[in-house]
């Protein structure tokens, strides 16, 4: 090989070093690298009962009728609230392919429901959940703009009712209006809304359009109170990107009354040590904090480890506004162990003659001790019937019996959000 032969291949044998050397290995695209889903807790929630997450608030709020012990039709209704009004709810179901296991919020957090118990013969039914957190890389802040360009280029107005009854959905109707020659095809409406108030599952409360030029687009969905009194749904927000600009439009708050009564029952004991044999008084409150009278039925179911020693059971007057009633009797204990007296269910028909189920809290005997809570009972509009709680009686192991501080919230009009 001549001196020009070598040095033509040292050249292209260094060109190629260099090349390879010097070039990244693209073994995976890192800029199309899904972001993962991290599990960073798993809990167990019994009937009412809520646990603190970050700055997140679950609860669950109701549970399938218990028709047998196991079944594919069971579920579980979760609340979702962060510490800024914000809420998220969901009807979660382990084996119902017609049901989601899961529910998402904010876009990065997602809770999944890996087990839900119920029937007849247990305490209290409850669900196990597992809560993600998505692993994502820090977006940079969009400038977001509120001048005068984006009100000479959008309408966006928000009605709804100013008032309804409690059992009647409060309807919302969103406008906006695309008033320039342009097709905007970045467009998004977010709408909130106090905790009390509930929607149907199925749907969401923001919404990603488009708008071409001088289109209209209409939003309608409704909206369900679980109790009386005045709230302010807050301003409905449009965030529209033209040109790498991300613009706002806001709408003012407005002010909405639910009509209805409102039971608070407050279940008290007289003492808090406790052996066979003693006699205790149980004292029941019975307060409507709502805005409208109702005519309260209640009707004290004895469970079998108490004998009725004197007092009343029954209730059943007109109950106004702001008016408290009294309930009052005595009982002999007759059997030893972790008893639990079961919760005050209250019948309130109103003058539309619409009826509400409230229920308060239980109250847990625990040996030789007694735990008592002060119910405040929530709204149950629904015509289906919980089942007898009074015949309960739990004898709790170890682990059951750290866990109180049950919440007897019974929302038994959440079934209405499938008939949505």
């Amino acid at each position: 090989m001549d001196n020009k032969s070598l040095l033509r291949s040292s050249v292209l044998i260094f060109c190629f070093l260099f090349i390879v050397l010097t070039s990244p290995v693209h073994a995976e695209d890192e800029d199309n690298v899904e972001p993962e889903w991290v599990k960073i807790d798993e809990f167990k929630l019994y009937w009412g009962e809520v646990n603190e997450i970050y700055n997140f608030s679950i609860r669950a709020l109701e549970f399938s009728e218990p028709i047998k012990k196991y079944s594919n039709e069971d579920y579980v209704i979760v609340l979702v609230e962060d510490d800024q009004g914000n809420s998220w709810n969901g009807i979660l179901s382990k084996n119902n392919p017609e049901k989601k296991n899961n529910i998402t919020f904010k876009d990065r957090f997602e809770l999944n429901v890996t087990k839900i118990v119920t029937g007849l013969n247990i305490t209290s039914p409850y669900a196990e959940f597992e809560f993600f957190e998505l692993e994502e890389e820090e977006k940079e802040d969009l400038e977001i703009r509120k001048d005068s360009w984006i009100n000479s280029t959008v309408d966006f107005s928000v009605a709804s009712g100013s008032s309804v009854h409690l059992d009647e959905r409060l309807y919302i109707d969103i406008d906006i209006k695309n008033l320039k020659d342009i097709h905007f095809k970045d467009v998004e409406v977010v709408a909130s809304h106090p905790s009390n108030f509930v929607y149907d599952p199925d749907k969401d409360i923001s919404w990603d359009i488009e708008l071409r030029p001088n289109q209209k687009y209409s939003i309608s969905y409704s909206l369900r109170s679980l109790e009386p009194g005045d709230f302010i749904l807050p301003s409905f927000e449009l965030y529209l990107t033209h040109l790498g600009v991300t613009y706002k439009k806001v709408t003012e708050d407005i002010e909405i009354t639910i009509y209805g009564p409102q039971i608070d029952i407050k279940k008290i004991v007289s003492e808090t040590n406790v052996d066979v044999g003693d006699i205790i008084d149980i004292k029941l409150e019975v307060m409507n904090s709502g805005n409208r009278a109702a005519n309260v039925n209640i009707e004290e179911q004895i469970p079998e480890f108490f004998e009725l020693v004197n007092g009343e059971t029954e209730l059943n007057r007109v109950i106004q506004p702001e008016e408290t009633d009294t309930l009052q009797y005595s009982v002999k204990i007759t059997e030893s162990g972790d008893l639990i007296i079961p919760a005050t269910k209250a019948i309130a028909t109103d003058t539309r003659g619409n009826k509400y189920n409230f229920y308060s809290e239980r109250v847990r005997l625990e040996s030789g001790k007694l735990n008592y809570y002060e119910a405040s009972s929530k709204n149950q509009n629904s015509d289906d019937d919980i089942d007898d709680i009074s015949q309960e009686k739990a004898h709790y192991d170890e682990k059951e019996n750290n866990e109180n501080g049950f919440f007897a919230n019974l929302i038994e009009n959440i079934r209405g959000w499938l008939s949505f």
